[in-house]
């Protein structure tokens, strides 16, 4: 099974946003990655974390999410209990729009709330 973990931060001091996630997949292979963001706030660096390490993994491939944020997990999963086209409808403006292979895989997520 592969594995997720993402992190997101805000450092008052720099008003910059930090956001990483590492990926090891069935194989062992790891991909990390991060970056940063003016003034973006934790969450929504989370948020970023999580989309961009989902680009990386197979549609076809269960996959075993950590996330750091309430925020995140709670979203996420209320994604996956919200059918597609009303969760768009409700929360496009509050949120990122969903690519619709990311949304397939949200779907499929196991998440899992860890605190570093």
């Amino acid at each position: 099974m592969t594995t997720i973990q993402t992190y997101g931060r805000h450092n008052n001091t720099s008003n910059i946003g930090l956001w990483g996630y590492k990926i090891t997949f069935d194989d062992g292979t790891e991909k990390i990655d991060r970056g940063s963001s003016k003034g973006a706030s934790a969450d929504l660096m989370g948020l970023t974390a999580v989309w961009k390490s989902l680009q990386y993994c197979s549609l076809y491939s269960p996959v075993k999410l950590f996330v750091e944020s309430e925020y995140v997990k709670v979203l996420l999963e209320r994604i996956k209990r919200e059918e597609k086209s009303v969760f768009k409808e409700k929360h496009h403006y509050t949120i990122m729009r969903i690519h619709s292979a990311i949304f397939s895989k949200i779907l499929q997520l196991e998440i899992n709330l860890i605190k570093y």
